[in-house]
């Protein structure tokens, strides 16, 4: 799999950048999704380009500032801004420590051991998954490393401006944990800029001294 150069360099929160994923997972056709939030002493309301997200739609009196501003204030006061505020941090606490490959589980726990070298990839798909993850962290050495050498390019720049938010997995073939060989089908969606759009790509795959190495697409 080797995807439109990225890494991940933005300006926003870990609150926002979760929320961010979350907005354009469900909503992809929002146009570069912004967070803009308001606590008015009596509720949290979260919007994105206008399009409310969370808490009530009207009757709020408070002014717009940024998620991370209106959870910190919200949290200060007492009684229902307060709870609104805890309730969102709580319900959103493990998107913001999700995989980027959406696998449900957090990232330590899923494509982060294989980038800190703690696990191989058991099948081509896993391996496939990690390497999407990589592009949206950002780990260059992780992605030269699982591309075999026969397709490796010298060197790799990411992308500061892509964004990917979803990944969808189209088929498979092979790839299994006693195979030597394999492909899987995927779309990559990303957003850049402005725009929203999709990289879609049949990638082979090989293992070689039990570990799989992405070759190239078919």
């Amino acid at each position: 799999m080797a995807l439109i150069t990225t890494r991940r360099d933005h300006e926003t929160t870990i609150h926002e950048e979760a929320t961010l994923r979350n907005v354009e997972s469900a909503n992809p056709d929002l146009d570069d999704p912004e967070l803009s939030a308001v606590c008015d002493g009596d509720s949290l309301i979260i919007s994105s380009s206008g399009v409310p997200l969370y808490g009530p739609t009207e009757g709020t009196d408070g002014d717009v500032q940024s998620l991370e501003g209106a959870l910190s204030e919200c949290g200060s006061h007492s009684g229902p801004a307060r709870i609104a505020a805890s309730r969102f941090a709580t319900s959103y606490a493990g998107l913001m420590n999700a995989c980027p490959c959406q696998s449900a589980e957090t990232y330590d726990d899923c494509c982060g051991r294989f980038h800190r070298g703690d696990a191989l990839a058991p099948t081509a798909e896993r391996l496939m998954r990690s390497r999407y993850s990589a592009y949206s962290v950002g780990d260059v050495a992780y992605l030269l490393k699982t591309w075999h050498p026969s397709t490796r390019p010298k060197s790799l720049e990411l992308d500061p401006n892509v964004r990917w938010y979803r990944l969808d997995i189209v088929s498979r073939t092979g790839g299994g944990m006693l195979d030597s060989t394999g492909t899987v089908e995927f779309r990559a969606h990303y957003r850049f800029d402005g725009g929203a759009d999709l990289q879609q790509e049949n990638s082979t795959f090989v293992r070689e001294g039990g570990a799989w190495l992405y070759v190239s697409a078919v």
